[in-house]
């Protein structure tokens, strides 16, 4: 990462000066706030990626299984109920699902898909498989 690579090139500054018994080129308060800001900018980095990530699986699930049947194992159960698509790996909360356990196999319908609006609604599978 370059901005990794930012922070390894103050370091490697500071230590040059240091083994040349120069001043150091950064104070303490300069080392801090290079770290803060390559940090920030990182963390957005990260957002970014997994939005754009998040955006493919969802053209994918549109453009693949719009309407129809898929395959999850749920991950997560409390105040909602997260499962992990078999196909994407994406983590979705599901509303509607009663009953379930971490761990457990369900089978749900994609019931709307937007990816630029960030928007995946799953329901479960009817009885019998059959859309009602």
């Amino acid at each position: 990462s370059p901005l990794r690579r930012f922070q390894d090139l103050a370091n490697h500054r500071q230590l040059v000066a240091a083994a040349a018994g120069d001043e150091p080129p950064y104070d303490a308060e300069a080392l801090e706030t290079i770290a803060a800001a390559t940090a920030r900018a990182e963390s957005a980095g990260r957002r970014a990626e997994r939005a754009a990530v998040r955006y493919w699986m969802y053209r994918y699930l549109q453009d693949h299984a719009a309407g129809g049947p898929v395959d999850a194992v749920v991950v997560e159960v409390g105040q909602r109920t997260v499962v992990a698509l078999d196909e994407t790996g994406l983590e979705v909360p599901v509303q509607g699902l009663a009953g379930v356990e971490p761990g457990d196999r369900v089978r749900l319908r994609v019931a709307h898909v937007n990816p630029r609006a960030d928007v995946l609604r799953l329901r479960p599978e009817p009885p019998g498989g059959a859309p009602p």
